[in-house]
């Protein structure tokens, strides 16, 4: 009797376990991303890198990132790939300094071109962000 218990137990166990795995593996597979295109001016083609990325600052670990070298002053298109459907905080600059981090100076102004735009609605069909890079440290003449 005892046997038979534990033998229904781990059925049970089996069964609920199979069950969670099942469910992860649908929530993975329909999880909607999209591209966003990012139509950025303000670009010093004399400066370091691109840098961009967009999701969630809540959930880092579902962040898109992507990079690229500035073509020409004035205008260029970036795209982040994959970005999770839903609402998301879009992050650029221009890393001038090639240190990988958007520097700010001693009062915590940021001191590199940057844009920022928070809780930007991604639908299933994509969305282009027009991007304009400002140096508020400069703007502010410190």
């Amino acid at each position: 009797m005892k046997t038979l218990r534990m033998a229904c137990m781990a059925g049970v166990l089996c069964m609920m376990t199979g069950a969670a795995m099942m469910a992860q593996k649908v929530n993975a597979q329909t999880t909607a991303t999209v591209d966003v295109t990012l139509s950025i001016t303000g670009v010093r083609a004399n400066g370091g890198k691109l840098m961009a990325s967009a999701g969630d600052p809540n959930d880092r670990a579902h962040m898109v990132y992507a990079m690229a070298d500035p073509m020409a002053d004035g205008s260029q298109s970036l795209v982040l790939r994959d970005v999770p459907v839903g609402t998301c905080d879009v992050y650029v600059f221009q890393d001038m300094n090639g240190n990988m981090t958007l520097d700010r100076n001693a009062e915590g102004v940021p001191s590199e071109p940057c844009f920022m735009k928070q809780k930007v609605k991604l639908a299933a069909d994509g969305l282009t962000v027009k991007v304009k890079l400002v140096n508020p440290a400069e703007m502010m003449g410190k």
